[in-house]
């Protein structure tokens, strides 16, 4: 399914379709389990953390916005998949916990997608899983370097209309 050509030079243009073939990838799996992709994300955040997460640590965690993070959140509420829990050290500061309903869906649905990424990552050679990690932060970084020095960013007070 590659559109770029092993033998040609790599462009920037050439990589952004790789990571949207990859996006669209997790899409597919996201909406046949009938979730968003800001809700199966925030499920596989969960998962991955025994069962509970804070909203900030999800947002943070797939650079999505603290919206986008809360409408999936009451999705998951509305299917039962997940419940609010106030921690105890702070109370104005909730959980997202799975509940048990929760817990088989991912087991039926998420955890599977997760272990299907990581026997993808691992049929790469060690070396490549490092020199890929590498290059993909490098290029993230200088990215954000580029666009930062535009401007443009919705931090600046733009208008996103």
């Amino acid at each position: 399914m590659s559109s770029v050509q092993e033998d040609a030079l790599p462009t920037a243009r050439g990589i952004d379709v790789i990571f949207k073939e990859t996006e669209r990838l997790y899409n597919r799996v996201a909406h046949g389990c009938k979730l968003s992709d800001g809700a199966f994300w925030s499920l596989v955040s969960i998962a991955l953390r025994d069962g509970r997460a804070r909203q900030s640590d999800i947002a943070d965690e797939y650079s999505f916005s603290r919206q986008t993070v809360n409408s999936a959140v009451k999705s998951l509420v509305g299917k039962g998949y997940v419940t609010l829990v106030p921690e105890e050290d702070d109370r104005r500061s909730k959980l997202v916990c799975l509940t048990d309903e929760g817990a088989t869906f991912c087991k039926r649905f998420v955890t599977p997608a997760i272990e299907a990424e990581m026997r993808a990552f691992d049929s790469l050679s060690v070396e490549d899983r490092i020199a890929f990690a590498r290059i993909a932060r490098t290029y993230a970084d200088a990215i954000d370097a580029e666009l930062s020095a535009l401007g443009l960013d919705d931090q600046k007070g733009g208008d996103a209309s």
